[in-house]
């Protein structure tokens, strides 16, 4: 949503020369692929018009843009669930030791 957009945005400003976001995991596939996926959904989870896809797309674009402010960015299009969550619990082990 347009907000949680915002506050990502406020959190590393274009002003921002060397912003990291500690902490913060990015997820991220092509903008095809999270259209796909989210049309996939069960119809009740409302992902059925452009109009509610479009936000998501625009975060993923973001997410993109901003990418080298992740602590870790996945590109899950060619990953399994499995293999994404296996890289985050090794990051996070890496970040508790």
């Amino acid at each position: 949503n347009e907000s949680c957009i915002q506050e990502r945005r406020s959190l590393c400003s274009s002003t921002a020369q060397h912003c990291l976001l500690p902490g913060l995991i990015a997820l991220w596939a092509r903008d095809e692929i999270i259209d796909q996926r989210l049309r996939a959904r069960p119809k009740e989870r409302g992902f059925t018009t452009d109009e509610a896809i479009r936000p998501h797309i625009e975060y993923n674009q973001w997410i993109s843009k901003n990418r080298g402010k992740y602590q870790l960015f996945i590109d899950t299009e060619n990953q399994t669930p499995d293999e994404t969550a296996e890289r985050i619990a090794a990051f996070i082990t890496e970040l508790t030791e």
